[in-house]
């Protein structure tokens, strides 16, 4: 009798490692499924849904964003203290701006680290991306990470919301970026030139 040749033997293998192969991938695919899957808990703010994991992401969040209240933050009070600065932190950006008549509520997606920012990011837009934070005007959210986060990142990504939403077309990418780095740099600062005359001050003014 002819014994089978090596070359059939090995054909008769592949479809075992195939499904090893398929098992594998398929493994993987439900972990990371399952590493995207989160119970969002939520808070209101009179501007802004903020959108957080856990109360230890919360007490983080208040720590990082250091912005416009003054009282000594307890448990007691952690979400009106929050409460309190985000929405100071908004009105702040649409007063450097001068963009007033904002009436949308702002998501902001709280993740804990940049492993679930990039995850967000590669679900959202099917690329890779690097982004420390970013506002999606799509879907009215800002998505930030607390390893990397301060209350001047913050209003940058609201600056661009209120760009967005006041323009009846939005601006060049380059030119809201500059106005959004515009409130980022200025965010402290309590003086600033009179605007009431400012028509006066141009080069046309005689």
């Amino acid at each position: 009798m002819k014994k089978p040749s090596y070359h059939i033997n090995r054909l008769k293998g592949l479809p075992i490692a195939f499904l090893f192969l398929f098992m594998a991938l398929f493994a993987w695919e439900q972990a990371f499924a399952g590493s995207m899957k989160t119970d969002w808990q939520k808070l209101s703010t009179q501007r802004t849904v903020l959108l957080f994991q856990d109360s230890k992401d919360l007490h983080k969040f208040n720590t990082k964003i250091n912005f416009g209240t003054d009282i000594q933050t307890t448990n007691a009070n952690l979400t009106h203290t929050i409460i309190q600065k985000v929405d100071d932190l908004f009105e702040r950006s649409r007063e450097l701006l001068e963009m007033h008549g904002f009436v949308n509520k702002i998501m902001v997606k709280i993740f804990k680290d940049k492993q679930q920012l990039d995850q967000a990011y590669r679900k959202q837009y099917q690329k890779q991306g690097s982004a420390r934070a970013w506002y999606s005007h799509d879907n009215l959210t800002v998505y930030v990470q607390l390893n990397d986060l301060h209350e001047g990142m913050l209003a940058h990504e609201f600056a661009h919301a209120v760009i967005d939403h006041y323009l009846i077309v939005p601006p060049p990418g380059r030119t809201a970026e500059i106005l959004a780095r515009y409130v980022d740099n200025n965010l402290h600062k309590q003086n600033f030139p009179d605007t009431e005359n400012a028509h006066a001050q141009g080069y046309s003014a005689q």
